[in-house]
Order: C-alpha cells, then structure tokens, then sequence
C-alpha cells in the first residue's frame, strides 16, 4: 500500500467521524431533545441555548467535511479544533458506565473516560497526520485503508468501555432510575420530549 493511500485512509476516517457526528446531531434537533444531550445537560445555561449549539454545531461538522474533502490541510485544522472544543464540552459528564456521551453516533459512542479520551486522542493524532501531510488523492485503497482503521478505533472504544456495559439484568434496573449524566429529576428538567412514540 503506499503513502499516499495511508494518508488517504486517515482523512477517510476523520470525514466517517464528523458525519457520524452529524448523524447524531441531526436525530437529537429532529427529535427536538437538545436540551437532554448529556453534553448540555451539565450546566443550565447550555440547556438554555442547547438547540442553537447543537445547530451551530452541525453546521461546522458539515463546513469540516467539506474542507477535508476539498483541502485537507485546512479541513485537518479545523477538524482538531472542533475536536479540542468537543473534547472540553464533554468532559464534565460523569464516567458512570451507565450513560453514553452520545457522540460520532453509536458506531464510535462512549460510555466512559478512558474510552473517550483514547478515541479523541486517536482522532487528533490523525488530524495532526492529515494537516502535516495531506493526501494527494483519493483512492480505492485509501477509503478500504480508511474502514480498517475505522473498524480498529471502535473496537477500540469497545474494548475500554467492555468492563462498564451493564449486563442485561442491571439495564433493566437502570431503566427505573434517571440515568441521564446530571442525574437532575424530570420534576426539575421537565421530560424529554418525545416523537412517534419513541424517546430520543
């Protein structure tokens, strides 16, 4: 395989990564639940404006797409700041084992610190990869290179977050419990809402 398709394969990943995240955002402004995403859940003011970030969110994970598409340099640099300002935003949520952080969709969610901070780690160690050498075109190979790293981060993530998964016995007793990250009652928050029967 050469260079250019490992590098290829990187930036692959890092645009996976960022429609994941759009995937989840999309779902959670669809559903009109914003404001129960763990991320905003931590602190009132977010709650507050939690539909306006989340927006604005979405838009600059589509922006960051695109650059990576078009000019991977510049898409690699913006792709670590958003990263850096996730990595912030989400690390007051508790590593309880019980919640997710409800980010890159389900394929690279997690349930717990060492398994969010090693897949951001990862993930910036490949934005730093892209910015210093970007591809110098797509290919066949890179986008298969690209899956098998893809494949690799969220066993990965699987792997650190295994010993914390409820069994299917504690699930059941978790599902009497709030189990949302700040653990604030539904008497205080208000419940989530709710669309076609199902909640978000």
């Amino acid at each position: 395989m050469s260079i250019e398709a490992i590098f290829d394969g990187v930036r692959w990943v890092l645009i996976a990564v960022f429609a994941f995240s759009i995937i989840e955002k999309a779902a959670t402004l669809w559903t009109r639940s914003a404001a129960w995403h763990p991320v905003m859940l931590v602190s009132r003011g977010r709650r507050r404006h939690a539909t306006t970030l989340m927006a604005t969110a979405l838009v600059a994970d589509a922006a960051t797409i695109v650059l990576l598409g078009l000019l991977p340099s510049v898409g690699a640099v913006a792709a670590s700041v958003l990263l850096a300002a996730y990595t912030v935003l989400a690390l007051p949520i508790p590593s309880t084992g019980r919640g997710t952080c409800r980010c890159f969709w389900k394929v690279l969610d997690t349930r717990t610190k060492p398994a969010f901070l090693a897949r951001n780690a990862v993930l910036a160690a490949f934005t730093v990869t892209v910015a210093a050498q970007p591809p110098s075109r797509a290919s066949v190979a890179g986008v298969a290179f690209g899956a098998v790293l893809l494949v690799g981060l969220a066993a990965l993530v699987a792997g650190l977050d295994a010993p914390f998964r409820p069994t299917k016995r504690t699930d059941q007793a978790q599902r009497t419990r709030p189990e949302d990250v700040s653990e604030l009652s539904e008497a205080t928050l208000g419940a989530p809402p709710q669309k076609g029967g199902e909640m978000l």
